[in-house]
């Protein structure tokens, strides 16, 4: 049995896990694998283990314990890392693998499946809707991130908050823009898919070179405590 049927295996207990995850412990644990499911686990088992990698370790920490509930017999190594993708492509230069599965946004894939380096699957055997299928059967979401602005309420008032992403271009915003260098590509990613890679480009550079947004390497908050910032684009909930 190849590591490819361990990623498939793998790829359809994350999707499950996502879907029952915000439901409580009963919930979770009423789990159980459809047929596919259950024949793939049987012969994954000769393979005894298998590796994930995701950004950070909140996005899979979580994952070794339950994995190994829901499917006993196979070990699950776990390493969070935000430079996963340009490693991937690096390794793969290299002539070689070391991760089984990669859980990681769409739009930080696309350099990655450009280089044909995912695996294509039948998804829709496991249980997953076509509509959250991507490349071709090479990927399947399993959540939405949502991206957020963040604003400081001593330096701007609601009413002038931007409505729409174009909005950030007005040069009322220069110098007071702030975004995370892992972030801010990213979604630039989703934003290339939607409107096309030259106009995402152009917003972007735009942003970085006339509205002289900062770009940092870190959460974007304290930027805005300390009023060297007004407002952060594109940031996560959680820093909300």
């Amino acid at each position: 049995m190849t590591r490819r049927a361990l990623r498939f295996l793998m790829a359809g207990s994350l999707a499950t896990t996502a879907a029952f995850g915000t439901c409580g412990p009963a919930r979770a644990q009423s789990f159980a694998p459809n047929a596919a499911m259950q024949a793939l686990h049987e012969k994954a088992k000769a393979e005894k283990e298998v590796v994930l990698w995701a950004p950070a370790a909140i996005e899979g920490s979580w994952v070794p314990e339950q994995f190994g509930k829901r499917f006993p017999g196979i070990d699950l190594t776990f390493t969070p890392d935000l430079q996963s993708g340009t490693k991937i492509i690096a390794e793969a230069r290299a002539g070689r693998h070391s991760v089984d599965v990669w859980s990681f946004a769409i739009g930080g894939m696309i350099e990655v499946q450009k280089r044909d380096l995912l695996a294509t699957e039948d998804w829709e055997r496991y249980g997953i809707d076509k509509g959250n299928i991507f490349f071709n059967g090479q990927a399947a979401a399993t959540h939405n991130f949502i991206y957020t602005s963040i604003y400081s309420k001593a330096a701007v008032s609601p009413a002038d908050l931007p409505k729409t992403w174009n909005d950030y271009l007005d040069p009322k915003w220069k110098g007071k823009l702030v975004a995370q260098a892992f972030l801010l590509p990213r979604m630039m990613g989703f934003f290339a898919l939607e409107w096309g890679p030259e106009r995402a480009e152009q917003w972007g550079r735009t942003l970085i070179d006339d509205q002289k947004m900062l770009i940092v390497n870190t959460p974007s908050g304290s930027y805005l405590k300390s009023g060297e910032r007004a407002l952060a684009v594109g940031e996560s909930i959680s820093l909300a």
